[in-house]
This record gives C-alpha cells, structure tokens and sequence, in this order.
C-alpha cells in the first residue's frame, strides 16, 4: 500500500512510485539501473557539475536508511555551504531534512523543514517541496490537523509536472484512511483515479486504484478489493509495460507486489491452491530485484504467507521451506512484525505437524517479542506525540493570544462605537435636560464599561492560568513515560547482556544500556523538577561522570575529577546531547587514556559567553592517538559523539594530543 496505512507497509506501490516525484519527473522510468551511492561523494574540491549530480540522485535517495547515503547527504550540505549560493543551501537543507528523517531523527528533520519555509532565500518551487514533505511527516506521526493546514497552503502552480497536482485529492484519501474513515477514502480515491486518466498519468492511476482496492481489503469487501487489483494489473500490463527499460527488474517488482495482493485475498476466501502461484511469483520478483531492505521485507513477508498456505493443503515440507528461508532473509534491525508474524508461522507449522513442545517454544518466543515490541512501541509513540506537537504547541498558544487580542481589539471598537453612540445621545440630553442629567449619565456608563472589562479580563486570565496547569501536567506525564520506558529499554539490555557469552557483544551491549541510563536520569530529573524546560547541569553532570568512571574503575587507578559548570540553565534539548557526549568521552578516557598508571585527571568545563556555550573536556592520560585496529567499539563512540554535535549544531576542536584538550562550541538552546 503506501507509508501510512498501519505499522507496516506491506504493499508499497505508492511509496516506489514517490520516490521519484521530487527530482521534477512527471512518469517514472520502470527498471532504471541505479549507481552505487558512493560514486557520488562529493568533496570539497568537486565541479557544480558533480554536485548537482549527486542533488538529482539523492532526491530519490535521501529517503532511505541505507549505508552511505548519509555519508553523500553531508558531503552535498558542506560543498554547498562553502561554493554554493543561496538557493543551493537551501536545497541541500531539504535533502538533509529527508535523510535525518529516514535516520529516525524526526525533529531535527521537521526543524530544518520549518527554517526552510522561513528563509528569505527559500523561492516558489523549494516552498512547495519543502510543504509537501512537512505535511507528509506531520501526517506519519498522526498531527493531522497541521498536516490537512499544510495541505491547505501549497499553491500547485509552483510544481506544474508534480503528480498530486492533477489529483490533489489523493492525499485526502491517504487522510481519510488515516483517520480510519474508509468511505470518504473511498471516494477521494475515485476521484483521484479518474482525474490521473484524464490527466493520461498511468503509474499513478495504478497507485490510486491499488490503494482503493487496499482501503475495501481493509473494511473486509474481499471482492470489491479483488477486484481493484486486477486492474492495477491490468494499467500495468497494458498501459505502462515494459517499453524503454535498461531493466525489467523493477517492473518485475512492482508485479509481484499486486500478485501478492491478489494472493492474500485469494487465501482469505480460502483458495489457497490459486494464491499460491501467485506469491511465488511475488517473492522471485523481490528476491531477484534490489539489494534494499524494501525488497527483502517484502519476499520475507510473502514468505510467511505461502507457508501457511502450503499448510492449508497440507503440504507441510514446502511450508517448512517457505519459513526457513524467511528465517535467513529477515534481520534483527527488521520491523517488530516481521519477526511476530515469522514467530506465529512457525508455530502454526509445529501445531500442525502435532509437535507441541517446539509450538510452545515459538510461542513464548513470540510472546517474549511482542511483549519487548510493545515496550519499544510505546516509547516511539510518545516520542512521536513530542515530535509532532512540540514544534507547533508554541504556534498554536501564540495563534491563540494573538486571536484574544484580536478579539480584545474588536470588543474595544465596538465598545468605542458604543460610547460615542450614547455620547451624542448625552450631548443631545444636555442640551434638553441640562449638564447635570449628561455628567450622571456619562458616569453611569463608564463604570459600566470598566466593569465589564475587568469581568472579561477576569475570565481570560482564569482561561490562560488553565491552560498552562494543564501544559505542566501533560509535560510532568510525558517525563515520566518516557524515563519509565527507557528503564524498561535499559531492563533488556542488562538482561542481554547477562545472557551473551561474547565479550564484544556484551560490552557493546553494557555501553548501549549506560547510554540509555543516562537519558533516564535527565528524565528522572524533569519529572521530580518544577521546571521542564531546562535541567540544573552540574550536580546531574557531577553525579553521571562519577557513575561513569565508576563503571570502568581499574585497579589501582585512582581519578580524580576537576568539574566548573558555570553556566547552569541547560535546556532540554541540548541536556540529553551534552549528557551522551561526555558519558562517550570520560567513557573512552577510562578505557583507553588511563592504561598502565596509578593515578589520573578528567576535567570538564560549561562556560557561556554571548550566546555561545563552550563545552572544555581533558584527561592527562596517554593522549588521542589514530586507533591502528580501528574497532568497532571505537568506531561507534565516535560516530555516537559526531552524530550528537551535529544535533545540536555544535563544533569540535581539538586543542592538544597529549594531554587530550576538546573543545565543542554550539549556541545557547534558550
């Protein structure tokens, strides 16, 4: 289907086919032979030729978490900072935005995408790239409000050659179907297909009509779904083909992916001897395909499937089959519900060969995973909620004061209209009755008036005061789910940890369970605080350096800490950031810097000046010297420390070797 509809998307004709729409291609070229990413690194001595290259390509592969891409990403971001103009950086921008968002870095990709939309330099067309990917991720992290408003604001003028131009209604249908009103989906999908026919634009016809026949699959109308598929087969085969391609690979892919949706409706109605063709051809067409992650789920999926129904018709070694190639395509990294559905097959295999004890054993495996899956789900959905809301709760309690005020103004006009109406009427009276009668009613009046307003104000900071308690209550209740989930996340590590018998494995494990414990403690302590926007930095960072050390004491070896923070309002969202950069840098101090002596230094000075703050780190240990075997240990805390600098939009020095003298500078989060 397409990114959206559920927790995984089976079936992503619609994701394939808007991989492509932002390098300005109208109809997508079906089994187009795709470079390696690395041929397009861009250093800093490379041509505008070469970089604008690597810019088409990465349009169509930023979105995806595959090796190298984020590595090209970087490489485009800094040539551009350093030869390009304007309009340059902020393409680049976009392209950064997209690639941290398939990295999992969903607010510091919406962050970018909303400075885009701010920027003097941004022109028309960049402004509607940058809207349309804003409003889909605000609509994958359910904010569909801000995602319809954005919706609102793009002006197709700007994207003549764009799909949804011609049929804007389809992201409405994704909407509806969201929001799980499948009839109106229904009909702006409708919509949508007839005008991408008039527009002659095939391959998204073919996407809208799968994904009606998606959206009737899910109400349960198997036919009515059945249907819709064989014709998305029927667009693909008469209409789109084959013609023009170096390769009929993708081709091939998108097939398979509308056979293996035939194929669960097939087995759904229980003809499971007609589906069964059908997945085969599926899961060959992904097999042979692409090296991508997409492709693989895909075939791994199927795979279950066709083994449950080899197992209806009791063809229980081609059952067995199916599961056991699954079982080395899928990865540990893969969705949560692969690896449940792969646990439920196998079961149902064990059950049906009446072996109860290895039944039993996939079960509590699949029990023990959805139960970690859940753990993990819930820790992402609140982080989801944060994201989403987080950039816009500002924006929407500013909306509100300046539609107060603009109502305040407006009851003062016609408050004012009001006064000079009954004025002249005094002034009328006064000439009647005299200035007595006028100065009493003036009066009358007036107090009337201050009264009113004072009662209005009254109401308004009741409202406000409101507002705000019941901001501070939500807040104190996401800290805590959150330091709650992460002590069940850091549960699990230890309980891995204990229960590997690798060294490696379980020391990068206990280093992944102290990085986990050190975002807990931030959290323990904006939730016994009163105050949730920043964190009192030194007595926290006293207590996490000593913990650290502690962890990794040697015999012998005595360490002494030098802690100055001068600065101590940190906010929250560079506390976390710090609170990991230094844990990876006193943590590489106590493994490598301290090796063979009795005594040793860690110094850590925050001083702030202007809005600058300057993070000081030193150790007299042995000094930073290049890591000759280059170990994975090491290669992960420094990738660990790099990625964190960059969130927080910081700098590194190196000031000296030996002893060892970093410096990270990053503006004031406040």
């Amino acid at each position: 289907m397409f990114e959206v509809m559920g927790s995984y998307p089976k079936r992503t004709l619609f994701l394939l086919l808007q991989t492509l729409v932002f390098a300005g291609i109208s109809d997508v070229s079906i089994g187009q032979t795709t470079p390696k990413i690395e041929d397009f690194y861009v250093d800093s001595n490379a041509t505008r030729s070469a970089f604008e290259k690597a810019v088409r390509h990465l349009e169509q592969e930023a979105i995806h978490a595959e090796p190298g891409i984020p590595e090209v990403v970087e490489s485009v971001w800094h040539w551009s900072q350093i030869h390009g103009d304007s309009v340059d950086i902020i393409h680049s921008k976009i392209i950064r935005a997209r690639s941290l968002h398939a990295l999992g870095l969903k607010s510091q990709a919406i962050k970018i995408l909303k400075q885009v939309r701010k920027s003097p330099h941004t022109d028309d067309s960049l402004m509607f790239s940058a809207t349309i990917i804003l409003r889909d991720y605000y609509l994958n992290l359910d904010a569909i409000d801000k995602a319809f408003e954005l919706h609102q604001e793009i002006n197709w003028d700007y994207a003549p050659d764009f799909y949804q131009r011609y049929a804007p209604d389809g992201f409405m249908g994704n909407l509806y179907f969201k929001i799980g009103d499948y009839e109106r989906a229904l009909e702006s999908y409708k919509t949508s297909i007839r005008q991408m026919r008039e527009a002659s634009k095939p391959y998204w016809e073919l996407s809208y009509t799968n994904s009606r026949g998606f959206t009737f699959e899910k109400m349960g109308l198997l036919d009515s779904a059945l249907s819709h598929y064989l014709r998305a087969e029927y667009i693909l085969e008469n209409q789109i083909g084959k013609n023009g391609s170096n390769s009929i690979k993708q081709y091939l892919y998108l097939k398979g992916l509308i056979l293996g949706n035939r194929a669960q409706i097939l087995a759904k109605q229980g003809l499971h001897q007609e589906a069964i063709p059908l997945y085969r051809q599926d899961i060959e067409a992904s097999l042979q395909g692409s090296s991508k992650a997409e492709y693989r789920q895909n075939a791994t999926t199927s795979l279950t499937k066709l083994a449950s129904s080899y197992l209806a018709i009791s063809e229980k070694d081609l059952a067995w089959s199916c599961l056991e190639r699954a079982s080395e395509l899928i990865r540990k990294d893969d969705n949560p519900e692969l690896w449940i559905n792969l646990y439920q097959r196998r079961s149902e295999y064990f059950d049906h060969i009446n072996d109860p004890s290895s039944a039993l054993r996939e079960l509590q495996k699949l029990v023990l995973f959805k139960d970690s899956a859940q753990n993990h789900q819930k820790v992402v959905t609140t982080q989801n909620i944060m994201i989403a809301y987080e950039s816009i709760i500002t924006e929407r309690e500013k909306l509100l004061q300046e539609q107060k005020i603009r109502e305040l103004e407006m009851a003062s006009d016609t408050q004012r209209d009001t006064n000079l109406f009954f004025i002249m009427v005094i002034v009328l009276s006064l000439i009647i009755t005299g200035g007595t009668v006028y100065r009493f009613r003036r009066k009358s009046l007036q107090q009337v008036a201050i009264e009113k307003q004072n009662q209005e104000i009254a109401v308004q900071k009741e409202t406000i005061e409101s507002s705000l308690k019941e901001k501070e209550v939500l807040l104190r209740e996401v800290n805590h789910r959150v330091k709650n989930n992460l002590q069940i996340v850091s549960s699990l590590l230890f309980l891995q940890s204990r229960n590997t018998e690798n060294a490696e494995a379980r020391e990068m494990i206990n280093e992944a369970h102290q990085r986990i414990q050190t975002i807990s403690v931030i959290h323990q302590k904006l939730y016994q605080e009163s105050q949730y926007d920043s964190v009192e930095f030194d007595t926290y960072l006293s207590d996490l350096i000593r913990q650290t050390i502690s962890s990794y004491r040697l015999p012998g070896l005595e360490v002494e800490t030098n802690i100055d923070i001068q600065y101590l309002g940190v906010s929250m969202d560079q506390a976390i950031p710090l609170s990991l950069i230094i844990h990876e840098l006193v943590t590489n101090s106590m493994k490598h810097a301290f090796t063979g002596l009795t005594e040793g230094m860690i110094a850590v000075q925050l001083r702030k000046e202007g809005n600058t703050l300057s993070l000081r780190y030193e150790d007299d240990g042995s000094g930073l010297v290049p890591d000759p075997e280059n170990t994975n240990s090491s290669h992960i805390g420094m990738k660990v420390i790099e990625l964190l600098i960059q969130q927080i939009g910081g700098v590194i020095h190196l000031l000296e070797r030996k002893p060892l003298i970093i410096r990270i500078d990053f503006e004031d989060g406040d």
